[in-house]
Parts: C-alpha cells; sequence; structure tokens
C-alpha cells in the first residue's frame, strides 16, 4: 500500500463524494490507497452512502466517541490502522485536483531516497493565505514509527500540521511536491461546523499560555534515525535521468 488518507468527518454526503471521487478520478494505482474514516459514534448514515458507490479502492470507517483531541483521538488514531507507506492527514473539505499525483509523488520520494521524510504537498488554502507550511502533512511509515505520531501528539487541534512540519524542518527532512495540487474548500473557523475545534484551540492555548513546546526529542530521535540512510548524491541528476528513461 503507498498511501493512506486518515481523516474525521462529519459525514457531509456532498464533500465526502467530492474528496472521494477525485480519488477515484485521479489515482494512477488505485489498489495502493486507502482511506480511513473517523466518525462520531451513531453517525453512521455515511457510511452505506459511500458503500453503495463502489469506489474501486479500501475505505474503512472507526466509529469513535466524541473527542477533545482531534490529534490523537482522530488523526493518530487512524494512522496506527494504517497500512501506507506514506500516511497523510486529511481533510473532508480538501480533494485531489492532480492526474496521477500518487505516481508523480512517488518519482520524487524514489527521487530523493530517504525512509525518513515528511511531503509538502501544495494546496490552495496555503496559497491563499501564505503559510509556510503544508494543511496535509504526510509523512513516511518509518517516520511516524519512530516519533510516535502522524500529528503532534502534544497538541490536540490548531497548530498540530505547523508544528508538524516544524519538526521536520528542523530535521531537515523535508521532500517539496511541486507537480501535484490539492483543492481546499477550506471552512473558516467562523463555520458552526467548526466551532468545537476553536473552541478546544482557546482552551489548548490559554492552557499552554507562555509555555513553548519543546520539540527536541522528536528531531532528536528523527535525526539519529535518518542518519543511517544515506540520500541519494544528485536529485537534479536523477530526475534528468528518469525523463529520458521514461522517454525511451
Amino acid at each position: 500500500m503507498n498511501f493512506s488518507f486518515c481523516l474525521p468527518t462529519l459525514g457531509n454526503k456532498e464533500l465526502v463524494k467530492k474528496f472521494l471521487d477525485s480519488l477515484e478520478r485521479t489515482t494512477h494505482d488505485k489498489k495502493n490507497i486507502e482511506v480511513l474514516f473517523a466518525i462520531d459514534e451513531g453517525k453512521t448514515d455515511i457510511v452505506k452512502f459511500v458503500v453503495d458507490r463502489r469506489y474501486s479502492f479500501n475505505i474503512r470507517f472507526f466509529e469513535r466517541p466524541q473527542t477533545r483531541d482531534f490529534s490523537n483521538d482522530y488523526y493518530n488514531y487512524l494512522a496506527n490502522f494504517s497500512t501506507g507507506k506514506n500516511i497523510i492527514a486529511f481533510n473532508d473539505d480538501a480533494w485531489i485536483r492532480t492526474q496521477d499525483w500518487d505516481k508523480k509523488i512517488l518519482r520524487t520520494i524514489k527521487d530523493y531516497g530517504w525512509t525518513i521524510y515528511m511531503l509538502d504537498i501544495p494546496d490552495t488554502a496555503r496559497i491563499k493565505y501564505r503559510n509556510n507550511f503544508p494543511c496535509f502533512p504526510c509523512v513516511s511509515r518509518r517516520a511516524m514509527n519512530t516519533v510516535g505520531w502522524l500529528l503532534c501528539k502534544d497538541i490536540p487541534i490548531y497548530p498540530a500540521d505547523m508544528v508538524t512540519h516544524k519538526v521536520y524542518m528542523s530535521t531537515n527532512r523535508i521532500i517539496p511536491i511541486r507537480d501535484v495540487l490539492i483543492e481546499h474548500d477550506h471552512v473558516t473557523e467562523t463555520d458552526p461546523s467548526k466551532s468545537r475545534m476553536m473552541e478546544l484551540f482557546n482552551e489548548d492555548k490559554k492552557k499552554k499560555a507562555g509555555k513553548p513546546l519543546d520539540i527536541t526529542s522528536y528531531v532528536l530521535a528523527l535525526s539519529t534515525t535518518a542518519a543511517s540512510e544515506r540520500p541519494n548524491k544528485s536529485n537534479k541528476l536523477n530526475r534528468i535521468l528518469n525523463i529520458i528513461t521514461e522517454g525511451k
């Protein structure tokens, strides 16, 4: 399995369908992707809706008690059930725009020759708000196993994506993806569907006021493990050779 998408959903059928349809339409190797949804207990209408559409890739649903810790009780929980070599924290208000996205990303990963990394995949909301970190962190399984999480476990919601990026950036293990784009129909914080998340964010912010998070142990763990592997000497040369080979 190449990619595992992990995401909570409120069960909005239109959003879920748009996301899953995009995977059906754009994925080169659908047998090697999977989607893991977390839904609140009892909110199972979305399951039959999805099953009836007979998508050609594996989709699993996990009922979860309503939580105040999105990072651990949804994203990291699902990641522990995933099987992909790459695990991506996704949202149901986003979808893939690029044809053969999986083939393109795998080519870039091979170019770098790393097993410890985070993929920096552009998305339209990130571009719009000029963030210097991806909205949808995607990490290798070896990297996740090394630190023990997909999204930073010390932050229940925002800005877990930013801190996760900071950890990998401090380790110099970011792989930029330039030829894939995620369309993110970003739901703003004023939307009623985000009230629980914003309440949690403000609560956590107040609790940790003046207490900066120490990421040293995570950076050290990743750096130590990454030191055992050598990146390819010339990524540019490898890309040129790949183009020449594919053109034959």
